[in-house]
């Protein structure tokens, strides 16, 4: 039986909450809390195997926070599916939630008799997976058995795949980087509502220009692009440039499916460079082998910096991976392919 701990300030919705998870038979309600200031010390007293919080709670960054750096259990953050909603859910994500789960607002307060099947089979994920591993760094140096990079020229263009840990992940990277030269397409595996919500929160904690992709949005030099949730986004030439093909969602398991933007990357952009975040699962794995057929480069984050190290080892696993860095370290190895100024760093 997983117990788990309900903070939401709604009393119906809390109520509906505990029906649905306890009307799963796997799953018992040991705690609720009213305010997030409360929760970390109950959270902390019931031992908890998951904690969900709803997105809009006031004080529930602060609350997120501490439970991640204490690794005391995975958060899911329940959302109702509005931008207002979205925007906070996003920041709870860049805090150290886990997870997510949208339901359809429309039908009640949080819309959470639309999302019971997704939110118990996360649960049962979550709580066997147990929590995020706090982000670190290492002096470690990357495996042997990857190669030093194969390139030092310019790139016209950046793909980044990422999945869980990725808001955080995405943040520090972006933090670190100077203006670039060529566009940046980021695949985050995230819902449709919350994608356009990422790249206000990027650009505004960044200072880069961040937009959400759409169909035909021609691919400028310095631009960063989310390529939008539950669909798949390719790059495609037009003319002298480059631009975003939006297409629905493909057999893959997961969208915005990093393998298809890798794949039209390596068939579209003259030099591009590709980037594996943290991540669970081994989405970006295929497309990075075709990067490796054309012997470009494929950076990956250095699995141990990662809250999921899923994408990544699959990645080093496969013989693709080219460069195995810290985020600080890719940040500088992106600026010295593809920065305004000519920079000498490795």
């Amino acid at each position: 039986m997983t117990r788990v701990v309900v903070a939401c300030s709604s009393t119906f919705a809390r109520a509906m909450l505990r029906q649905i998870l306890e009307d799963s038979g796997a799953i018992r309600v040991v705690g609720e809390v009213t305010e997030a200031a409360d929760l970390a010390g109950m959270t902390g007293r019931l031992q908890p195997e998951l904690v969900l919080v709803e997105a809009s709670m006031v004080g529930a960054e602060a609350s997120v926070t501490a439970l991640a750096h204490a690794a005391q259990a995975p958060v899911i953050v329940v959302s109702a599916y509005q931008e207002l909603n979205a925007a906070a859910a996003v920041r709870l994500l860049q805090c150290g939630a886990a997870d997510v789960v949208t339901g359809d607002a429309r039908r009640t307060a949080l819309g959470i008799t639309s999302l019971g099947s997704e939110l118990v089979a996360k649960i049962a994920f979550w709580a066997r997976r147990g929590p995020l591993r706090p982000a670190r760094t290492s002096d470690e140096p990357p495996p042997s058995s990857v190669a030093p990079s194969r390139r030092t020229e310019s790139v016209d263009l950046i793909v980044i795949g990422v999945s869980t840990g990725g808001p955080r992940a995405l943040v520090e990277l972006l933090r670190s980087l100077g203006r670039l030269v060529c566009p940046v397409v980021i695949a985050q595996h995230m819902p449709a509502a919350f994608t356009g919500s990422l790249a206000k929160h990027l650009a505004r904690e960044t200072g880069h220009s961040v937009v959400e992709g759409s169909a035909d949005l021609a691919l400028e030099p310095g631009l960063i692009v989310v390529a939008p949730g539950e669909r798949d986004s390719a790059v495609v030439r037009r003319g002298g440039g480059l631009s975003l093909r939006v297409t629905e969602p493909s057999a893959a398991l997961v969208h915005p499916s990093v393998d298809a933007l890798f794949v039209s990357a390596v068939t579209h952009a003259r030099r591009p460079a590709a980037v594996v975040l943290t991540g669970m699962g081994t989405d970006g794995s295929l497309g990075a082998g075709q990067f490796a057929q054309r012997k470009l480069s494929v950076v990956v984050q250095a699995p141990q910096s990662c809250a999921v190290d899923g994408m990544p080892n699959a990645v080093i696993a496969a013989g693709h991976a080219t460069d195995v860095l810290e985020l600080a370290q890719i940040a500088r190895r992106l600026m010295r392919w593809a920065g305004r100024f000519d920079a000498a760093m490795a």
